[in-house]
């Protein structure tokens, strides 16, 4: 996205803002820049380089020596593995627009891993519920509105990509207890809204609300 921005800057705003739209209505790719021992995440000096976001299979990063300290820019919605000797993975979740450089606390360093989530360009209308909290349970995908789900699922976390709205309803046929949770998007079309830890019965799902 950025290279196309500085390329235009010359033209007028009304070429910029078409551009831009045409950018929000295909979506971006997700992407992960790791960076060791450097807490402003310089440019160009990124040690990994993830970009291949047709790929949801765990993806190899570099494990952090003693005594360094490890840093990521994310666009998109990631999770990143530290394993053990013994392949026991602990592991935490990122999420950014490519601004922020974000510090990595680190439990394990023999090897490290990390794995996209969710829709690779960020706009699929598409929900995504777990039973356990912290997305650590099997995915149940939704990409319309479905009046009934037996039996009614508890519900600890969720997310969904694109500038949609969904009502998670505790019966079915939208009734019952409703919440409405719209996009954090932040008026992009492209994004993630990420809810880790909730409780809640879902016996219906609505498109919009």
């Amino acid at each position: 996205m950025q290279p196309k921005i500085f390329f235009i800057v010359t033209v007028s705003t009304t070429i910029i803002s078409t551009i831009l739209q045409t950018c929000d209505a295909q979506g971006v790719s997700q992407y992960l820049l790791q960076y060791i021992d450097d807490d402003q995440c310089t440019p160009g000096n990124h040690s990994v380089n993830i970009i291949d976001p047709s790929s949801d299979q765990e993806q190899k990063l570099i494990a952090p020596e003693f005594g360094q300290y490890v840093y990521f820019k994310a666009m998109g919605f990631w999770k990143i593995f530290q394993y053990t000797s013994y392949d026991y993975p602990f592991y935490v979740y990122v999420d950014g627009n490519g601004e922020e450089c974000q510090y990595m606390w680190q439990t394990y360093n023999h090897h490290w891993t990390a794995t996209r989530l969710g829709d690779p360009l960020q706009i699929k209308r598409e929900i995504q519920i777990f039973k356990d909290t912290n997305f650590d349970s099997t995915t149940y995908k939704f990409q319309r509105s479905t009046s009934s789900i037996l039996p009614p699922m508890n519900v600890k976390s969720f997310f969904f990509s694109g500038n949609y709205s969904w009502g998670l309803f505790s019966e079915k046929n939208y009734k019952g207890v409703s919440n409405c949770f719209r996009s954090n998007t932040a008026g992009k079309e492209w994004g993630f809204t990420i809810y880790p830890d909730v409780n809640m019965t879902v016996g219906s799902i609505l498109e919009g609300c």
